[in-house]
């Protein structure tokens, strides 16, 4: 059984309370882990695949394992710049609108305490 990292995520307008949980995943496959991203409104487990990308940083795919808060949408990519958080991106219509969403607080995270 692979150990589960949790931590907590910064408070926004739509969830004043955020968290993650997250398991890797210790077999050969692509997907690195189980992320769930804990919400006032929801808790949505996602798995978490990275791809390669051209540009400095880091991409991942995030597939729903669960219905969220978007069920027209079955997954979100989401881009950690190498330059810093400010070059973040993610497809999910928060971060269209505000240019900024949990999906890329929690991988953000996982990158920054280095489980993934």
């Amino acid at each position: 059984m692979s150990a589960t990292f949790t931590g907590v995520l910064p408070a926004r307008k739509s969830s004043k309370h955020s968290a993650i949980q997250w398991r890797p995943v210790t077999d050969d496959t692509h997907v690195a882990g189980v992320l769930t991203i804990h919400t006032d409104r929801a808790s949505v487990a996602y798995t978490v695949s990275e791809f390669p990308t051209d540009w400095p940083g880091r991409g991942f795919l995030l597939a729903k394992e669960t219905a969220g808060t978007e069920p027209e949408s079955e997954r979100y990519s989401v881009f950690c710049a190498a330059a810093g958080p400010w070059g973040d991106t993610c497809d999910c219509k928060g971060f269209t609108y505000k240019a900024t969403c949990k999906h890329v607080d929690a991988v953000r995270a996982l990158v920054g305490n280095a489980w993934l």
